[in-house]
């Protein structure tokens, strides 16, 4: 698939604690982002996003989530606000980009190292 007009939106992950827990759901256990501790409170964790937006052959908005893809072309386990800006800097005006049947996302070789700022 080829995407033209792309850019990397991003958005950061959040984190919150709440206190007045109370009845049947107040002992130190996780359901889905929620930590429980037993004492009254929980802490919730959300995690961040990182999408590939950009308009396909048809002309429609794609948006693709590429985290897992861009941390493990760098090597990397954040995502970063200045990160993204640099590679909103580095990324080309039209991407080839494959998903496979597991829905990851696979850029083209010139793609990657564009991304990564080394020369053709």
């Amino acid at each position: 698939m080829k995407l033209t007009e792309v850019q990397f939106q991003y958005s950061p992950g959040s984190y919150s604690y709440n206190q007045g827990v109370r009845g049947r759901h107040n002992y130190n256990h996780k359901t889905g982002n929620r930590n429980y501790n037993g004492f009254g409170g929980y802490h919730e964790f959300t995690g961040s996003e990182l999408r590939l937006s950009g308009f396909d052959e048809s002309g429609k908005v794609r948006n693709i989530d590429v985290k897992e893809e861009i941390l493990d072309l760098f090597s990397r386990k954040r995502l970063g606000e200045s990160f993204v800006n640099k590679l909103n800097a580095r990324v080309p005006d039209a991407v080839d980009i494959t998903i496979n049947e597991d829905g990851m996302v696979k850029f083209s070789r010139d793609v990657r190292k564009a991304l990564k700022g080394k020369k053709k």
